[in-house]
């Protein structure tokens, strides 16, 4: 598996021109919206789940949400 750059590695430049701060902006902007994203998909999950376990009457136990671990 290769490992996962850091953000400091992905998005920190040392005395950038306009336009290198620029494209670095625009890839932080859209990291930024794909954890956003994410987010919102996987509270989505946990919201449906706990208004079925709240209906039913059952404990909501969130690991078996995700169980493949992300």
């Amino acid at each position: 598996m290769v490992p996962m750059a850091s953000f400091e590695e992905q998005f920190y430049i040392e005395n950038p021109t306009r336009w290198q701060a620029l494209r670095r902006d625009l890839r932080l902007l859209f990291w930024l919206a794909v954890r956003a994203w994410a987010w919102l998909g996987k509270g989505l999950l946990v919201r449906i789940a706990y208004r079925r376990a709240k209906r039913d009457k059952e404990p909501l136990i969130i690991e078996d949400l995700f169980e493949d671990g992300s």
